[in-house]
């Protein structure tokens, strides 16, 4: 069965914290002489897969199925030590490096935390062959840390991230049962994630620059919904997912990809990291990794949200037209606070055919999400990739004029240089 992978960048919602991401225990850990500040010569050290919060987390029921153990013991996810090496060590030249040893001060670790999971089952077009389509949402986030000594302690701290998203596509056929689709279908979908996250860690682990350490940082800070907004979605009972955290994660990942910039998790509460490695050779370790201050900070709004059904007999359809609209902004500290760059509203909306009066078994929850998740997708694929390269076109086609935003882009591009 042909399955299609289609990539996106993400950011993350760190709500369960940090624990059980990475198996650091794999490594041995060797004290060195003061060289914090000193630039790294060699990539970090590869640690592994694991997840960003608590192995009891009810968001996991889909891998914690799919590998039929206690997402606790430390074997649970060793499945993606071969996929992952598969594809990290194609990487010319290395971004990451394999050993069994560290040193604490000298060498920065990569790991790769999973985040977020959910799948979907629909009905796309009836009349299509393989119409009922099963999709896959995978959200991750790869961390580079370094670790800071301190005296006989120290801490890790947070010096890359990248967030990103896979939405796994493929044909349903009865989907009576949606997560047992899923779960059988869960090692494909967990390849196209490795193969993600190498794509993403070499555009973003670039060891070969002389300055290595980040001056400046991103991160988006802040989604909001406007009351129209929140209660069409509650209406058409899909609140429970195209809300704040699903928008934040989606949004992060085109902010990485198509400003080609790093950005620091996407924290939605006051939930702290919780840190669940243990460590060797008698050196303790602060408990919360620390996040630097983002230098470059985004704020989305949804601003307006529509769905709007028009029957017509004569043609034996239903058009649904949705509208999605938002409000993009950008920040930077300019030493008096933050000051904002960048500011414009975006439009865009997307026309969906059903047979006419079969509304209640094709217009479905399921539909609406796959549609807005498409509307948002464009919404910021266009806008960011319009800012960039000053495209008339892409902007046009989501309601934004360039003309009116030209001004605000040479420091907008500037300021996203500076994270870059």
């Amino acid at each position: 069965m042909k399955s299609s992978f289609r990539i996106a960048r993400r950011k993350l919602s760190l709500l369960g914290g940090l624990g059980f991401i990475l198996n650091l225990h794999l490594l041995t850990f060797h004290r060195t002489a003061n060289t914090q500040g000193r630039s790294p010569k060699e990539p970090p050290v590869w640690t592994s897969f694991g997840l960003n919060g608590g192995p009891d987390e009810q968001r996991f029921d889909l891998t914690r199925k799919f590998v039929n153990r206690p997402l606790a013991d430390p074997s649970a996810f060793e499945f993606m030590r071969p996929k992952l090496t598969k594809y990290l060590q194609k990487h010319s030249p290395p971004t990451v490096q394999f050993k069994d040893q560290i040193i604490f001060g000298q060498n920065k670790i990569i790991g790769f935390a999973h985040d977020y999971e959910v799948a979907l089952g629909l009905r796309l077009d009836r009349l299509a062959a393989g119409a009922n389509q099963l999709i896959v949402f995978m959200s991750g986030v790869g961390l580079i840390m370094d670790f800071i000594p301190d005296g006989n302690s120290g801490y890790w701290k947070i010096i890359s991230s990248f967030p990103f998203m896979l939405r796994y596509q493929t044909q349903g056929g009865d989907l009576t049962n949606i997560q047992g689709k899923a779960i059988e279908k869960m090692d494909d979908v967990y390849e196209g994630y490795a193969q993600a996250f190498s794509f993403f860690t070499q555009r973003f682990n670039k060891w070969d620059k002389d300055q290595v350490s980040k001056v400046s940082f991103a991160q988006l800070k802040k989604v909001d919904m406007h009351r129209d907004a929140s209660s069409l979605f509650k209406k058409i009972k899909i609140d429970g997912f195209f809300n704040e955290k699903f928008i934040g994660i989606s949004t992060s990942t085109f902010l990485c990809d198509k400003l080609d910039i790093p950005l620091l998790p996407f924290v939605a509460t006051d939930s702290a990291f919780r840190w669940g490695a243990k460590y060797k050779d008698s050196i303790k370790t602060s408990s919360t990794p620390k996040i630097p201050d983002a230098d470059l900070t985004f704020d989305i709004v949804i601003r307006h949200a529509d769905k709007k059904l028009t029957p017509s007999s004569q043609y034996g359809l239903t058009i649904i037209k949705r509208t999605l609209v938002i409000n993009f902004k950008a920040y930077f500290d300019l030493g008096a606070g933050p000051g904002q760059i960048f500011q414009t509203l975006a439009l865009v909306d997307n026309e969906d055919r059903i047979p006419y009066g079969a509304n209640e078994e094709d217009d479905t929850p399921e539909r609406d999400i796959i549609f807005f998740d498409r509307l948002l997708s464009k919404l910021l694929s266009n806008l960011l990739t319009g800012i960039m390269n000053k495209d008339t076109k892409l902007l046009t086609e989501i309601s934004v004029n360039l003309d009116k935003i030209e001004p605000q882009i040479p420091l907008f591009l500037q300021r996203c240089s500076s994270v870059r």
